[in-house]
Parts: structure tokens; C-alpha cells; sequence
């Protein structure tokens, strides 16, 4: 049993102190529209090492347009506007895709357009405030004070319950003493 709880503790204390994927992600607006710049950038050399015949390079170019900096934003624009954050993935995607497969000079520079012209977007709502996020801390912060207020009155419950049991009512007042706010 004693290994048991050693065990159940060190893995609580291991998952407590790792970052959780979301964590480890956040990234402020202004940060946000940093990573934008360079997607824009590597979207751009993308089509240019394209256009120069350099089709595995342009790949790759895509590819970390996306990966190292597109990837940072999602999760705070997922929050904000999914079907955007769904459409660029796609549009990421189709790139690649048209570039892996040889497609004409046209359809990437067309395809790139459409990836601007998305984080363009993206840009615009990463700089508006958001009203998700602090509906959800609001609706976070009622939980936990709601949850805590129940626990009060069980607990406070449970003790006049003991006391009425153990025949010991007289001290009730005390219980309920403690449960009142203090005097100003």
C-alpha cells in the first residue's frame, strides 16, 4: 500500500509540473503577429524557390510556414474562429501538396494568395480583443466559487449533523458561529 501511494504521488507531482500542450504554446497577440510575419515570409520564399525550380526546397519552406510558426497561433485563434483556423490548415496543406506535385507556377502563387490573404485574417482577429477568453475565466472562476460555497454548507452540515447525533447540540452555536462572516 505504502509504494502504491508513493507511486500515485510522484505521478501527480510529475503531471503537475509538466507543461500542459496548451501551456507550453500561449502566445500573446503581439507575439502571435510576429509568428504571422514569418509564415508570410517563408510563404513568399516558398513560391520563389519554386519559381527558381527548387521544388523540394519550397516544400520545406511551406512546410515550416506552417509548423514552426502558423502552429503557434492556431490554438489561440482556434478559440476565436475555428472554421478560419480549419481553412488555412487546408490551405497549408494544399500548398504542400501542390508543390509536392508539380503543379504550374500559377496555381501555387494562387494558393499562396489565398494563405496571405488568410492570415491577413488571422492577423485582424488575433489584434481585436476576444470575448471567449474571459467568458471562459468568468465561467471558470463561478465554478470554483460555486463549488467551494457547496463544499462550505456540506461540511458545516456534516458537523451539525455529528453534533445533533453525539447528543452534543449545545454546540451548535459554535458551528455556526464559525460560519458567519466577521463583524466590520
Amino acid at each position: 500500500m505504502p509504494k502504491r501511494l508513493a507511486a500515485a504521488l510522484l505521478l501527480a507531482g510529475t503531471l503537475a509540473l509538466v507543461p500542459s500542450p496548451a501551456h507550453a504554446q500561449e502566445v500573446s497577440p503581439k507575439e502571435g503577429i510576429a509568428e504571422l510575419d514569418k509564415a508570410r515570409a517563408l510563404i513568399d520564399r516558398s513560391v520563389e524557390l519554386y519559381e527558381a525550380g527548387k521544388a523540394e526546397e519550397a516544400y520545406t519552406a511551406a512546410r515550416n510556414a506552417y509548423l514552426d510558426h502558423f502552429e503557434f497561433v492556431e490554438i489561440p485563434l482556434r478559440v476565436r474562429d475555428e472554421e478560419l483556423t480549419l481553412t488555412l490548415e487546408e490551405d497549408f496543406a494544399a500548398l504542400r501538396n501542390q508543390i509536392e506535385a508539380g503543379f504550374s507556377e500559377g496555381d501555387i502563387e494562387a494558393t499562396a494568395t489565398e494563405l496571405r490573404s488568410g492570415l491577413d485574417s488571422v492577423e485582424r482577429i488575433l489584434a481585436e480583443p476576444g470575448l471567449a477568453a474571459p467568458l471562459l475565466a468568468a465561467g471558470y472562476a463561478f465554478i470554483i466559487i460555486f463549488r467551494e460555497g457547496l463544499e462550505a454548507v456540506l461540511v458545516v452540515a456534516a458537523l451539525l449533523g455529528y453534533l445533533e447525533a453525539s447528543r452534543n447540540g449545545h454546540y451548535k452555536g459554535a458551528v455556526l458561529k464559525g460560519w458567519r462572516p466577521p463583524a466590520p
